[in-house]
């Protein structure tokens, strides 16, 4: 996030970019899209403060079945 800070890039949203590819609006340069591909606490301590900070915004991609329980990926 920093390095696209210093570069100047700006994030846009994920409907922005959809609607962009349907021809619906143009963009400036040096734009982004940022998604995150869950949802558990370690985006909550470590990438939305980042984010906050920075007044950016993201799409965060939440498997639906395990909200309110706990991350389940090591087996």
């Amino acid at each position: 996030m920093q390095a696209l800070e210093r570069c100047n890039y700006q994030v846009i949203s994920l409907t922005e970019y959809v609607a962009w590819c349907h021809g619906q609006c143009e963009l400036q340069e040096r734009v982004f899209v940022l998604t995150f591909d869950d949802g558990f606490l370690d985006f909550y301590k470590s990438a939305f403060p980042e984010l906050r900070a920075r007044n950016w915004i993201a799409t965060v991609f939440l498997l639906t079945q395990l909200v309110g329980g706990v991350e389940n990926w090591g087996g």
